[in-house]
C-alpha cells in the first residue's frame, strides 16, 4: 500500500510541477549553479526566481525546473550594433541583436548567473566552470550572444556561438568565482526559438575528497517574440 501511495504522490507532483511549466515573461531571475556540499553533493543547474514574477512562476524558488520553462526575449528589445571595433563580436556594424538587459527592467526577465549556493573552499580555484555545449536547435542563422559591459559601454564576452575567432564556449577566467549573484546582456541575432545546451562543472579540492563534479547537460529554451 505504501509503494501504491508512493507511486501516486510522485506522479501527482509530476503533474503539477508540468501544470505549473510556462513561458517567464518578467521577474528577477538566475542561471543558478548549486553545490550541496561534501565528497558526495550534487552540483545542479536550475532557475533561480525571485519576488515577482510573472504568473504562475513561483516566487524565491531557488530550484525551479528549467525544462518546460522557456525565457520571453521581447523583440522590443531590439539593438542596433555598434560600428566599435569592441562590438564586432557581437555583430556586423548596424544589425540587430534582441537582448534581456543588464540592468533591471520589471516589464520584462532580468536574468542573472548565480553561484551563491557553492560555498568558498569546496572547489578547486573557487570556481566552477559553465560551459555552452551546444546549440540544439536556433533559427536558421541565428547566434547566442552573453556579454557585460562597463561603466564605459565596453563590452566582455563570457559565451558567444559567433563561428571563428569570436567562439566562447566556456567562461574565461577558468569559470565563474563561488558566492557571486551577477548579471548581463543575454543577447539572440533573430527572433525565433533557441534551444542552448550547457553544463557546469568543477573538481574538488583534495580536503573535500577530489574528483570531478559536473550538472550534466541541461538545455535551456529561449524565445524571441
Amino acid at each position: 500500500m505504501k509503494r501504491i501511495s508512493s507511486a501516486i504522490a510522485v506522479a501527482l507532483a509530476s503533474t503539477a510541477a508540468a501544470a505549473s511549466a510556462a513561458p517567464i515573461t518578467s521577474g528577477h531571475m538566475d542561471l543558478d549553479i548549486d553545490y550541496s556540499g561534501g565528497a558526495s553533493g550534487a552540483l545542479t543547474l536550475t532557475w533561480r526566481t525571485y519576488n515577482p514574477m510573472s504568473a504562475p512562476t513561483p516566487t524565491n524558488d531557488d530550484n525551479y525546473p528549467i525544462a518546460g520553462n522557456s525565457v520571453i526575449v521581447p523583440l522590443a528589445n531590439a539593438f542596433t550594433v555598434s560600428s566599435a571595433a569592441s562590438f564586432a563580436c557581437l555583430g556586423a556594424a548596424g544589425s540587430t541583436m534582441y537582448r534581456l538587459k543588464q540592468s533591471q527592467d520589471v516589464t520584462q526577465v532580468w536574468l542573472g548567473y548565480n553561484t551563491q549556493n557553492v560555498a568558498a573552499g569546496q572547489f578547486v580555484g573557487d570556481k566552477v566552470a559553465l560551459q555552452l555545449v551546444s546549440v540544439v536547435a536556433a533559427p536558421p542563422g541565428g547566434r547566442f550572444v552573453l556579454y557585460t559591459t562597463n561603466a564605459f559601454g565596453t563590452p566582455t564576452y563570457l559565451l558567444n556561438t559567433t563561428a571563428g575567432a569570436c567562439n566562447v564556449s566556456s567562461f574565461p577566467g577558468g569559470g565563474i568565482s563561488v558566492n557571486i549573484h551577477n548579471h548581463a546582456w543575454w543577447a539572440f541575432s533573430a527572433p525565433g526559438t533557441y534551444t542552448l545546451r550547457f553544463a557546469a562543472s568543477g573538481t574538488l579540492t583534495p580536503a573535500n575528497g577530489g574528483g570531478a563534479k559536473s550538472t550534466g547537460n541541461v538545455d535551456v529554451t529561449f524565445t524571441v517574440q
